[in-house]
């Protein structure tokens, strides 16, 4: 099961992508994530009370800066493992963000990795004019 995504945000494109590659975004309710961005790098998502143990992480398999990102998430305890492509596309008012997310194993995990995509957007959105 997939769905796709589109985001239109009134930042620029280049600050979407360095945010969202950066180990300094932290958008709750995550506390910290360790992310390197290059092809066979890891990102570390770490939650509450997680300590030193990952809640999420994946691997990059395609990494094409400003423009498109591809990469396993796998939660802790979870067998499911899916499938993200990102794509970060400049407009006129900033930048549009495209997430195809694949492999889903029911309507219920589906449902709930779209809506926290809606939240994260949301929250990357705030952290980036935050600091604008």
């Amino acid at each position: 099961m997939t769905f796709e995504k589109f985001y239109d945000l009134p930042i620029e494109n280049s600050l979407v992508y360095a945010a969202w590659t950066s180990s300094e975004t932290i958008i709750p309710p995550a506390e910290r994530m360790r992310v390197v961005p290059k092809v066979g790098g890891a990102y570390h998502l770490f939650m509450p009370g997680s300590g030193d143990v990952p809640s999420c992480q994946g691997v990059f398999y395609e990494v094409f800066a400003n423009s498109r990102l591809r990469y396993s998430w796998k939660w802790a305890g979870d067998e499911e493992e899916t499938d993200i492509t990102v794509s970060f596309s400049p407009t006129a008012l900033g930048s549009q963000v495209t997430i195809l997310h694949q492999g889903f194993q029911s309507e219920k995990s589906l449902k709930t990795h779209a809506e926290g995509w809606d939240n994260f957007i949301a929250g990357l959105t705030e952290f980036l004019q935050a600091r604008a």
